[in-house]
């Protein structure tokens, strides 16, 4: 079953019981995997594909606004599956297992557990903002790296590149400098 551009008259949007996403479409049942914007950026709301396990499309949903409320809410249920990125808040634990690492961390969406594949899918290409990338491709954002408690910074430091780890420590400790708060008499040495 290929489509393009899907009439939402046709449409129902489902989970079965197991909680798999599920789609009638001119009578014809089927399993999705699940969706995604084609225009994140400029236009959220609309055009949103229905991708199968191996991520390709189904067809694409024009405005999904337009379908009927129990479809309206397994989509919105979707999206947020797939877009909202929680931002962790505390570090709890890491373990590492060769490449990989299990985590378990407080977010802004309540405690979370998740397994991590590489060192790879921790991106710091935006320090002091982590981006880590889960086994499900789920992402979890650490907003601010120097903002984390001490026990937090410990759990995740020997996954990090050495300079970012560094990095922060000159960072805070220049701060604390401006501030008036040590180093070189405890006066600081002026603005930075």
């Amino acid at each position: 079953m290929a489509f393009e551009l899907m009439d939402v008259r046709d449409l129902k949007l489902f989970r079965d019981g197991d909680g798999t996403l599920r789609m009638t479409y001119r009578g014809e049942e089927r399993p999705f995997s699940r969706v995604a914007r084609n225009f994140p950026k400029t236009n959220p709301g609309h055009y949103i594909s229905l991708l199968d396990e191996e991520g390709r499309e189904i067809g694409i949903l024009e405005d999904p606004s337009a379908l009927d409320p129990p479809s309206q809410e397994v989509m919105e249920t979707a999206l947020r599956e797939v877009y909202f990125v929680p931002t962790i808040h505390a570090i709890r634990s890491v373990r590492v297992e060769g490449e990989a690492s299990s985590w378990e961390v407080d977010t802004d969406d309540g405690p979370r557990s998740f397994r991590v594949k590489s060192r790879d899918d921790i991106a710091t290409h935006d320090i002091p903002t982590i981006l880590v990338t889960d086994a499900q491709n789920k992402k979890y954002r650490i907003e601010d790296y120097d903002e984390l408690d001490p026990d937090s910074r410990v759990q995740i430091n020997d996954l990090l590149p050495r300079e970012v780890v560094r990095l922060g420590k000159t960072y805070r400790s220049m701060a604390r400098m401006q501030r008036g708060g040590g180093g070189f008499g405890g006066g600081g040495f002026g603005r930075l």
